[in-house]
């Protein structure tokens, strides 16, 4: 029987955004992940995604993919990094966005670099649950994220851009996506399926890219979900 090795986004799948994980969920998954191989594959840094989720877990995890795959760590050591390159101008341009702007409210740390990419808010990472959910409500009516991430691909072609989370864009060269982790994770495991779970699989989202890889090279199945909640039900039926 070909063996299953499953790959979850963190913020929005295992966790409320931004969020530690619900001791409801971390009762089930303990006791499911002793039971299967599984990756971790986020858009944050190592430091939040430990925010979110216990030593216990990540201990149990097969390895950690942080900043869109650009960075792994396995047995708390960092086996690779990827860096960013961003053109000429572009910190710049993104400065020039957020001064445009029509939203009104914003909290500060606006251009958050990482390892192989740049995260990119308007509202700021500073902003507290409440002020996320502000902006986040507001983004969904006004549609400013992906219209950003359309004026950044057109204008920088050497940018990826893609939502992430509930008020940010995740920026990185082409390639340098969550679509590389499929890769990487086939290499340590030859001849299995992948089930990759995320909440922002559909065109957009910083999940879409791994999603479409393993869907359009039949590498395995890519669900989309909703919620922590969701993601229970969903690997009961995969399991």
């Amino acid at each position: 029987m070909t063996e299953k090795v499953y790959i979850f986004d963190v913020d929005g799948t295992l966790t409320p955004a931004r969020q530690p994980a619900t001791k409801e969920f971390l009762t089930f998954f303990e006791s499911w992940a002793k039971e299967h191989t599984f990756y971790l594959c986020s858009g944050s840094d190592l430091e939040k995604i430990e925010e979110q989720l216990p030593p216990d877990i990540l201990n149990l995890s097969g390895g950690i993919f942080a900043c869109m795959g650009n960075a792994f760590y396995k047995n708390n050591k960092k086996v690779y990094q990827r860096d960013f390159r961003p053109p000429l101008g572009f910190e710049g341009f993104l400065k020039s966005q957020l001064r445009s702007s029509d939203y009104p409210f914003k909290t500060g740390n606006h251009i958050e670099k990482r390892i192989g990419m740049w995260n990119f808010s308007i509202v700021g990472r500073n902003a507290t649950l409440q002020e996320r959910k502000e902006y986040h409500t507001w983004d969904k009516m006004s549609g400013e994220r992906l219209g950003l991430v359309k004026k950044i691909e057109q204008t920088f072609p050497g940018v990826s851009a893609v939502a992430g989370g509930e008020i940010s864009l995740d920026l990185n060269n082409p390639g340098q996506d969550k679509s590389q982790v499929a890769e990487e994770v086939l290499e340590l495991h030859p001849d299995t399926r992948l089930a990759f779970v995320g909440d922002r699989t559909r065109p957009g989202g910083n999940d879409y890219a791994l999603s479409k890889k393993i869907v359009d090279n039949r590498l395995g199945v890519s669900v989309q979900t909703e919620g922590w909640e969701e993601t229970i039900n969903i690997l009961n039926i995969l399991a």
